[in-house]
């Protein structure tokens, strides 16, 4: 989780698996009818802040003293461009890097390589595609991943299910 320009908190899988639930759940109500729900969308914010607020406490917790600016705006531009990124190599000669130097920093500060964070966000959103109902197909290509069935490995490694079992329990 970025705080802001010069900090963040590193999250285990579990917590950042929890956060992402928790805002998959604020995005589901609010994608509904919000004025009907803001008991519900109030209470999962505080949830959601609740969680956080746990997090910084815990030991397992670390956070930068100062995150590098390239880090942030690589970041940034991944979250912004995920779908039409194929490569870390393409987000580190957009900022005038070597992809070497880019997957130093983000393996120094987030604990993962550049191209495991692009991943991880692609993965993420195509979650959220088939959780709002999307079919796999869509949700694969509109994330950005050119090959369907390396996008299934992905998503049953990081998930532990394929992404159609995953749709089918959550429509239960």
């Amino acid at each position: 989780l970025i705080i802001d320009k010069s900090r963040c908190i590193y999250l285990s899988d579990n917590g950042r698996e929890e956060v992402l639930n928790i805002v998959n759940r604020i995005v589901t109500l609010l994608c509904e009818n919000p004025a009907n729900k803001r008991i519900l969308l109030s209470a999962y914010f505080v949830l959601l802040c609740d969680f956080i607020g746990n997090a910084c406490k815990t030991s397992e917790t670390r956070y930068t003293e100062k995150m590098p600016e390239l880090l942030f705006k690589a970041i940034e531009y991944m979250e912004y461009n995920f779908n039409r990124l194929n490569s870390a190599h393409t987000v580190a000669e957009y900022f005038g890097y070597s992809e070497r130097r880019l997957t130093d920093i983000f393996k120094k500060y987030c604990g993962v390589t550049a191209y495991e964070y692009l991943i991880s966000v692609k993965l993420k959103n195509a979650k959220m595609l088939l959780d709002l109902g999307e079919n796999v197909t869509t949700s694969c290509f509109d994330s950005g991943f050119t090959n369907y069935s390396h996008f299934i490995q992905l998503f049953k490694k990081k998930y532990g299910t394929t992404p159609l079992k995953y749709q089918s329990l959550k429509n239960r």
